[in-house]
């Protein structure tokens, strides 16, 4: 699992002060992010609020990215859209209809956006 710790602004020096527990820490603008050595998740997806949006777009997609998280969804309820961040393709976005597939042999799943959006 995952985590991230924003109780203070944490720097690459802090890293040493870490115990040796076994988990894998990481700081990005001041954000310490915690791997405990569980498996990552393979899609992670977030609804934008007015607070979190740059944040969102910014910190928390580059840090999912630096970690190997395969997919990333940010949902925007307002505009009725899901940016889709995948390692090594980039930024799509979707208006209409979403399919992730969690490996190739698994079936897709597909989102039909007007539904969810109604």
């Amino acid at each position: 699992m995952y985590m991230a710790t924003m109780s203070r602004w944490w720097t690459a020096s802090d890293l040493a002060e870490l115990p040796e527990d076994g988990c894998r820490y990481e700081v990005l603008e001041g954000e310490l992010l915690e791997h405990d050595g569980s498996d990552a998740p393979l899609l992670v997806i977030e609804i934008h609020s007015p607070s979190t949006r740059v944040r969102d777009l910014g910190t928390k997609r580059a840090a999912y990215m630096a970690l190997g998280i395969p997919e990333y969804w940010q949902v925007d309820l307002e505009a009725r859209t899901v940016l889709v961040t995948r390692q090594g393709i980039g930024d799509q976005l979707a208006s209409t209809t979403l399919e992730w597939r969690p490996t190739p042999e698994h079936p897709a799943l597909r989102v039909d956006l007007a539904s969810l959006f109604r």
